[in-house]
């Protein structure tokens, strides 16, 4: 007997062959075929196709059987949604029946029922989530995740270190649809209290051709007590503030901190506004200039290059802390559960595939070299031993991910190493490299659009099923979209993203 005949009630080997010869053969194959087109190819009748089609959809769940599905099928409950919804008690007085006038061999508990109905939540949710975009996806699971590791891991889970510092003052926007949400803080900002910082995303449009990667967030407020920081009560206001953050940050207005200090201590009432002024972020800004010096080397007079447009910049571990100075389990234990089991940043890298990768600080090489070892040129692999004069005087490292050219150019810190930054004159080595990748056709500047054009690929993060902020402003010029499902391209990167772990030294 086939598949069909054994599974599904109704379907002979007349059927069967029938069904054979327009392409269905298995229960995948019935519980996803085109009702009209089969009809036409076979001659079965609709209302049958679709009883068979439903008793395929039921046999997903674990327990439920050919006879089962047909008893369900029997009840009118015809999908997954409908079987969830249902009382189950009804169901067991349903199938019951049906067992006792002999349609059915055999009869369910009320707790194996329930089973169903627990399993069909989770295929649900599965089903979904297959069909969000992995762009998507990480919002929510790097939301969450401090909560996470927070209440329902052990007591010494290493991640719990970041808990030392804070909470720290927090602000929400009084009016949600201003825009853009990094905008309004300055006059429409709600004091909401004490809140502990959560992990940050990929800063800036996820296919700006040139991405700046770090360690992890800088802390500011454990010596800048003015500082205040975004509370995040939604997924959208989440994903929304880092696709639009740029060269600053937000700290509360002097005088009216000075105001509410009394003895070396701050009280802000709740729930009540507050003002505050924009704090720029001197390495944000360090970008900008790359960017300014880049144009005029580019001879563009008009461009709208800018930090969060074409410069994205995100961290090896999403968690802030204002020092990397834990003991070296715990070091192992984050590194071990924020990039190699959760794995924010691979997912966001194979996402973006940037031209143009920077990293500034010797810490962030070493670890960048050591993890992507074997995705560099074997015959030009950086050396993060050898002094900065020299790795500045070569700077022509690339790797590849996917067959995708990357450029990856290191440099002193411009903020934490100034005076080398400044002697070595790597601003200017920096905009030589990337000028080089423009002339070379690697980076492509559209006149019309003032900008770079979109690496490869696609992306869905500003518009997709879960929230909404805003049409994308450069459909229309990445390289080249990918127009495949989202499951072909989620399974791609997927591959993407082991091949680049085990490329690490």
């Amino acid at each position: 007997m086939g598949e069909l005949r054994d599974k599904i009630e109704g379907i002979g080997p007349g059927y069967e062959k029938r069904l054979a010869e327009a392409g269905i053969r298995t229960l995948d194959d019935l519980r996803y075929m085109n009702v009209d087109n089969v009809h036409e190819q076979t001659g079965i009748s609709i209302r049958l196709l679709k009883v068979w089609q439903s008793m395929a959809v039921l046999q997903r769940v674990e327990g439920i059987d050919a006879q089962f599905s047909e008893a369900l099928v029997k009840m009118g409950i015809t999908d997954l949604v409908k079987l969830v919804g249902a009382d189950p008690e009804q169901i067991f007085a349903g199938i019951t029946e049906l067992q006792q006038k002999g349609t059915i061999p055999n009869t369910a508990t009320l707790e194996e029922i329930k089973g169903w109905q627990d399993q069909v939540l989770q295929i649900l949710f599965e089903d979904r989530l297959s069909k969000t975009p992995d762009e998507v996806k990480i919002v929510w699971e790097t939301m969450t995740c401090r909560g996470m590791r927070h209440c329902y891991e052990r007591s010494n889970h290493p991640c719990r270190w970041f808990f030392e510092y804070g909470p720290f003052h927090a602000y929400d926007i009084a009016v949600e649809d201003m825009w853009p949400l990094v905008e309004t803080g300055e006059i429409d900002s709600i004091y909401v209290g004490e809140r502990y910082q959560i992990p940050e995303l990929l800063s800036g449009c996820r296919k700006s051709p040139i991405m700046s990667v770090g360690l992890n967030p800088n802390l500011r407020a454990v010596t800048q007590p003015r500082r205040i920081y975004p509370y995040f009560d939604d997924v959208q206001q989440y994903a929304r503030h880092f696709r639009y953050r740029t060269t600053f940050k937000h700290t509360i207005e002097k005088g009216y901190y000075d105001e509410h200090l009394t003895n070396g201590t701050v009280e802000f009432e709740e729930n009540q506004p507050i003002p505050l002024v924009k704090a720029y972020v001197s390495m944000y800004r360090e970008y900008e200039k790359i960017l300014h010096a880049l144009q005029e080397r580019m001879g563009i007079t008009d461009s709208e290059l800018s930090l969060g447009e074409d410069i994205s910049y995100y961290n090896f571990v999403a968690c802030h802390s204002p020092r990397w100075n834990m003991d070296r389990e715990t070091e192992k234990g984050i590194i071990g559960e924020c990039y190699h089991k959760r794995r924010f940043f691979l997912k966001q890298f194979v996402q973006s595939v940037p031209k143009v990768v920077i990293l500034f600080g010797k810490a962030i090489m070493k670890s960048f070299v050591a993890n992507f070892y074997g995705a560099f040129d074997e015959n030009n692999i950086p050396d993060p031993t050898e002094t900065y004069r020299d790795i500045l005087s070569k700077n022509n490292y690339t790797m590849r991910i996917g067959g995708e050219r990357i450029r990856v150019i290191f440099s002193p810190h411009p903020t934490g190493a100034f005076g080398l930054y400044r002697e070595l004159d790597a601003q200017n080595k920096i905009v030589d490299a990337i000028y080089e990748e423009y002339l070379n056709g690697n980076l492509i500047y559209d006149a019309d659009l003032k900008h770079f054009k979109r690496t490869k690929g696609s992306c869905k993060f500003c518009d997709n099923d879960i929230y909404f902020m805003g049409r994308c402003k450069y459909k229309g010029y990445f390289e080249k979209e990918d127009t495949r499902s989202i499951t072909e391209i989620s399974d791609e990167r997927k591959i993407l993203v082991d091949e680049l772990e085990s490329s690490a030294q």
